[in-house]
């Protein structure tokens, strides 16, 4: 039963999601496509991050969720992306309705009235809300504001944005706009149909391995397919190509190394083996986004910054699981003291170096396949590397590792032996799965500097 102080504690969250979203009319009203937009969400991060660390009631939820952090910086990327072109920033304006008046309907609906669960604790009730306030807040947008959207394109985003809330957890301040965005993107653009389609068949294939093979559970199968059709519709087939050929490096290590590599992994209580819809968001998202900004702007930095960001998501898996085979006592980055092999923010010689080859690797990809010039492969060296090292520093200083209060173990799980584990180093709110994204944008973001000032 959800508690009365739970159920208004949402309500406010959601009614501030609601009035930040619709602040999208201001900007269209008075400063469409202009700087402020990108202002205005600049100050709302700042603020944001403040209210998380202040743990703020009415603002945020008490279990450490970064959501109202991740909604603002979504706001941040799209109004920069529609800094100076009308149609973008309409596409910003009908990604933002369908966040804040779809996620919020169904937390509100879903808590309240919610009874037939559908996925973990989404119910049809919050689903069916989510689509209906899709529905209507897009048909304000187009009745007003002369947004070129079909009925049916509408009903589609509606779908696409209910689904998306339904499966993705966590994260779906950051995945229901850049989903919605994208094809959003598509539809207002009007590009070719047999490319449309190529891209869905990409990514219904890659959907058909993961299930077959059980490399992912369904939820992240299904996000799967869109990100890969995003991914194709924008970068085309040289972006797939580039990451298959790391995909397939990793994945055929990981088939070699598995016996080794799984016991260490599971006696550390780490996640193993088939990936969900949170490490899937967290590893891949980012990537996509910066893919789909290289196709709607053309900009060669959001190009490197999608190199640099798939080298430092593979080359993170990579230096774990090469290096827990190491001989040698694996090192924590910060005090240089010797750690079991496994643990978050232990470095190895030999997991470093396999980092290093997967990030040298993506270079000499991006070189061949678009035949640019060395100072891509830097970037994205620099750039994939320090996102790694990040990744282990992370790790070592602010990671939650917990002990279990039954066999004493440490683990990096909130339950061990069936019973809640106690923290003893690092935050509550920050797990590996934050971590990986904390890391991928970080990678993503110095790339672009790089290559800014390059």
């Amino acid at each position: 039963m959800v508690s009365k102080r739970f159920r208004n504690n949402e309500i406010s969250r959601n009614i501030i999601h609601i009035c930040a979203g619709w602040s999208w009319v201001l900007y269209k009203l008075f400063f469409p496509a202009t700087i402020h937009p990108v202002l205005i969400s600049c100050s709302f991060v700042l603020l944001t991050v403040a209210t998380t660390k202040m743990k703020v009631r009415f603002v945020e939820r008490e279990n450490g969720s970064l959501g109202t952090v991740y909604y603002n910086l979504s706001m941040l990327v799209m109004a920069v992306l529609g800094y100076h072109d009308p149609l973008r920033f309409d596409v910003f304006g009908v990604a933002m309705v369908c966040l804040c008046c779809g996620d919020a309907a169904a937390n509100i609906i879903g808590s309240r009235y919610g009874t037939r669960r559908i996925y973990k604790k989404k119910s049809m009730q919050g689903t069916l809300a989510c689509f209906v306030a899709c529905v209507l807040g897009m048909l304000i947008l187009k009745g007003f504001f002369g947004v070129g959207l079909h009925v049916w394109e509408i009903c589609s985003l509606a779908v696409l944005c209910a689904a998306t809330e339904l499966f993705v957890g966590d994260y779906d301040n950051i995945a229901i706009p850049a989903v919605v965005y994208a094809a959003a993107y598509i539809l207002l653009t009007g590009e070719s149909l047999p490319h449309l389609l190529l891209s869905a068949a990409v990514g219904g294939f890659m959907f058909g391995i993961s299930v077959k093979f059980r490399v992912l559970n369904l939820p992240a199968s299904y996000l799967l397919f869109v990100l890969i059709f995003v991914l194709y519709y924008f970068g085309g087939l040289k972006s797939y190509l580039s990451l298959m050929l790391l995909f397939c490096v990793i994945i055929g290590a990981e088939k070699c190394l598995r016996g080794k590599t799984e016991k260490i992994f599971s006696s550390m209580n780490k996640e193993y083996g088939a990936r969900n819809e949170r490490q899937l968001i967290a590893n891949c998202l980012t990537a996509v986004v910066a893919v789909a900004a290289y196709g709607i702007t053309k900009s060669e930095m959001f190009l490197v910054a999608y190199f640099a960001t798939i080298a430092e998501t593979f080359g993170d898996s990579a230096a774990s699981d090469v290096g827990v085979l190491s001989k040698a006592e694996s090192l924590d980055i910060c005090t240089f003291k010797p750690v079991p092999r496994g643990v978050s923010g232990g470095v190895s010689a030999l997991g470093t170096g396999a980092a290093l080859v997967i990030c040298l690797y993506s270079g000499a990809i991006y070189l061949c396949v678009y035949g640019a010039d060395l100072r891509g492969l830097l970037v994205i060296l620099v750039s994939s590397f320090a996102g790694i090292m990040l990744d282990s520093f992370l790790g070592s200083k602010f990671q939650a590792q917990y002990q279990c209060g039954v066999c004493a173990k440490r683990t990096e799980q909130e339950r061990h032996c069936q019973m809640p584990t106690k923290l003893v180093k690092g935050s509550r709110s920050l797990d590996n799965t934050r971590v990986n994204l904390i890391c991928n944008v970080f990678s993503c973001v110095l790339a672009c500097l790089l290559m800014g000032i390059s």
